[in-house]
């Protein structure tokens, strides 16, 4: 009985008890339970309708057999999970080290090939296929090509992920995927590793990681050409020096980003020519015509006034 088996206290004889059992289904069932096993708890039946295709199996069948069997459970939403957190971790322990990251590679290959396909965007299968990508140690990849090809996913995701404002995923995809750039990835990938490693500072100071956001400004500050992606790096700093209360330290280096742009330092808050000038704008503003306003010129130094602001 897998209740019976779930509700004892040692963790390791639960796993080991619960593959002795599995050993003993048809051998059906236990390639059902693996596949689910290495896609994650629960899953949507038509993720698994994409691996039968490529992989020649009825895979939901298998699941249906597993369900009957106590070892999975049917879910609202098309979606089938295993019953317990000890089943999932038994079907895994079924396979080798090998097998396991076998299966993830191309179980990552067949999914990411069916989204990218796929005209209308799913963000949770596309998620799940450079995730079971990662799994499948890309590190280990011989051929550069198909290492750029992960770690371009990798950003993709990384972006998806960002768009959904989940940012803690978006700069876990982001760091697979800088491990996947070559070790002269500035020289030979300049582009790629640039919005890389810019993507990863914005998230990283989203997320307030002080340790993160230095880490990888500091790349962008040794490597990139153009001043003013430093100077963006150097803004992502300064708002985690604000946001930790270190003012004084956010302070000076926000006057350093100042004089790098060309501009004045600020002046005192009682300065009476700032007032005066303050006055005089406020004024101009007042008395320009909406009309004037909708019809003013678009920034030629977009970047600039960003930063600025």
């Amino acid at each position: 009985d897998i209740d019976s088996i779930v509700d004892l206290e040692v963790s390791d004889d639960v796993v080991q008890l619960l593959l002795m059992q599995m050993e003993r289904l048809p051998a059906g069932v236990r390639y059902g339970l693996k596949v689910a096993s290495c896609l994650g708890s629960s899953t949507k039946y038509s993720v698994f309708d994409i691996l039968s295709k490529e992989l020649n199996v009825n895979l939901r069948g298998m699941l249906i057999d597993a369900v009957t069997k106590g070892y999975m459970i049917d879910c609202a939403g098309g979606r089938i999970q295993f019953s317990h957190d000890k089943v999932k971790e038994a079907a895994y322990e079924m396979m080798t080290v090998e097998d396991k990251i076998e299966n993830h590679m191309n179980f990552g290959l067949i999914l990411c090939s069916s989204v990218l396909e796929n005209q209308t965007p799913d963000n949770e299968t596309f998620f799940l296929a450079v995730n079971q990508l990662n799994s499948g140690d890309g590190c280990s990849l011989s051929d550069p090509s198909k290492r750029l090809m992960f770690a371009t996913l990798n950003l993709k995701a990384g972006r998806r992920a960002i768009d959904l404002c989940d940012y803690n995923s978006a700069l876990k995809l982001l760091e697979s995927g800088m491990s996947l750039l070559p070790d002269d990835h500035w020289k030979s990938e300049y582009n790629l590793s640039l919005q890389m490693y810019r993507v990863a500072v914005d998230t990283a100071c989203t997320l307030n990681n002080a340790a993160a956001v230095t880490k990888f400004s500091q790349e962008i500050l040794t490597n990139v050409e153009a001043p003013l992606e430093k100077l963006h790096a150097l803004f992502c700093v300064m708002k985690c020096l604000r946001t930790a209360s270190k003012i004084q330290e956010s302070q000076q280096l926000s006057y350093s980003i100042l004089q790098q742009l060309g501009e004045s330092l600020p002046r005192e808050r009682g300065d009476s020519d700032l007032l005066a000038e303050i006055d005089s704008m406020r004024t101009k503003v007042l008395n320009m015509p909406d009309e004037s306003i909708i019809n003013m010129k678009e920034s030629t130094r977009k970047e600039k006034d960003m930063l600025l602001l």
